[in-house]
């Protein structure tokens, strides 16, 4: 979930980066202070993948971006069937294809996952989720005081488990292969230096494969 940013000078949003995590907290809270234990153990997931954006609303002179992806991420079960929390950070080792900057520096995600449509739904083929994440990551356009910020940003996640369907007799690493795409906005964005204007729907694009290290593939 990369930004590019702006090396202009950066103005403060007072108390801007407290909501999502405020947000994000409460709606964790909430899930843990129910008595019943969660049936499911936790997956920790890696998502090799690409990220695209600036592909809708793409501003003068950047562009719009594209570069490999990676994604770390652990999404533990609650006693609520439909509710998840997920935890990862997510980066750009090599960049973007703008070549403004070599853009390393990761962003850290939290928050709760509410799941749309389940796999058992769908004959296992496809499952669709809406993570509500705060997002402290790089500045996307400068205004803030300090580098990093946190937003609000609301995903749309579609999963497709390719594995049990079409490699489950290559054994048990490729069966739980699942391709991923999603539509992230920001809810919170900051003014950009250039334009002084706040762009409300500019999504970013995400997409690849998910590959489970611990836990039931499942779970996600």
């Amino acid at each position: 979930m990369p930004r590019i940013t702006s090396n202009s000078q950066r103005f403060a949003r007072p108390g801007a980066h407290r909501i999502p995590m405020t947000v994000a907290l409460t709606l964790i809270a909430a899930a843990g202070q129910l008595k019943a234990q969660a049936l499911r153990a936790p997956t920790f997931v890696i998502e090799p993948g690409v990220v695209t954006m600036n592909a809708v609303s793409a501003p003068v002179p950047t562009g719009s971006a594209t570069g490999v992806n990676l994604r770390f991420l652990a999404n533990f079960p609650t006693a609520i069937p439909w509710l998840n929390v997920e935890v990862g950070t997510s980066f750009a080792p090599f960049g973007l294809s703008n070549g403004l900057r070599a853009f390393n520096e990761p962003t850290f995600f939290y928050g709760p996952v509410v799941m749309v449509l389940p796999r058992d739904r769908t004959a296992n083929w496809l499952e669709l989720s809406t993570p509500i994440l705060g997002a402290y990551r790089l500045d996307e356009n400068g205004e803030a005081e300090r580098l990093y910020v946190n937003d609000l940003v609301l995903q749309g996640v579609a999963a497709v488990p390719v594995g049990q369907h079409l490699m489950r007799d290559m054994g048990p690493f490729w069966s739980r292969l699942t391709l991923y795409g999603i539509v992230e906005q920001n809810l919170t964005p900051s003014r950009n230096q250039a334009t002084q204007r706040v762009d409300r729907f500019n999504p970013t694009f995400l997409y690849g494969v998910s590959i489970p290290i611990r836990g039931s593939a499942d779970s996600r």
